[in-house]
């Protein structure tokens, strides 16, 4: 299905212009909140967090161009395709972060990708709090940079310090992806199938009341 089929490049620059266009959320933040989103402790309905991209101006921009659904497919198979990596290959998880060109070097812009990452945090609230003394270390990084450059929060990072807790970013939305992955898998162990009703025979009378023995009726499917 296309649907589960990763964004190519150009994909991701096409739909970088389509949001652009309607003044949506620009695609690091994007990347950030569907990133938390797929690390969540439990799901989030599309439409919780489709609507901190879009504002209502922009909805109506979309659907008067015609490109809603072109917009909506591509960012469930961006979300998907975060998903699949982190799940199966975390290695070769990479967060779309912003670039900054400067005089001899460029500059790596985690900022917009932080605060929508917290922005997905802020969708399964209580459950992230519940949880914050193990998670603590890996989304300081996240929360730090999620703040206004000019908070003291920020303003008292001395520039090593602050590249050592960019480069670990990454690797801290890889580690939140397994913990939750972690507590999703246990939580599914401790509740084992129950049978709705009592196992049949092959020549019991089936329990749908038709009277009819088991095998013949809705053993038969």
């Amino acid at each position: 299905m296309k649907i589960l089929t990763p964004l190519t490049e150009d994909e991701l620059f096409g739909l970088e212009a389509r949001l652009r266009a309607i003044k949506a959320s620009d695609l690091s933040t994007i990347d950030g909140l569907l990133t938390a989103v797929a690390t969540s402790p439990e799901p989030i309905h599309p439409d919780e967090w489709l609507k901190l991209i879009f504002s209502e101006q922009a909805f109506k921009q979309l659907e008067e161009c015609g490109e809603q659904l072109k917009v909506y497919e591509y960012l469930i198979r961006h979300l998907n395709g975060i998903e699949a990596i982190l799940t199966k290959v975390p290695e070769k998880y990479h967060p779309l972060f912003r670039e900054r060109d400067l005089s001899d070097t460029v500059e790596v812009v985690v900022d917009n990708w932080c605060r929508g990452y917290v922005q997905g945090i802020q969708l399964c609230a209580s459950q992230w709090r519940e949880q914050a003394a193990q998670i603590e270390a890996w989304l300081k990084p996240i929360m730090v940079f999620a703040q206004p450059a000019n908070s003291a929060t920020r303003s008292n990072l001395d520039k090593s310090n602050a590249k050592s807790m960019k480069v670990a970013i990454e690797e801290n939305a890889r580690l939140l992806h397994q913990f939750w992955l972690d507590k999703r898998t246990s939580k599914r162990k401790q509740y084992p199938f129950i049978r709705e009703y009592p196992k049949l025979g092959r020549n019991d009378l089936c329990y749908c009341g038709s009277g009819k023995k088991f095998k013949l009726c809705c053993g038969a499917h």
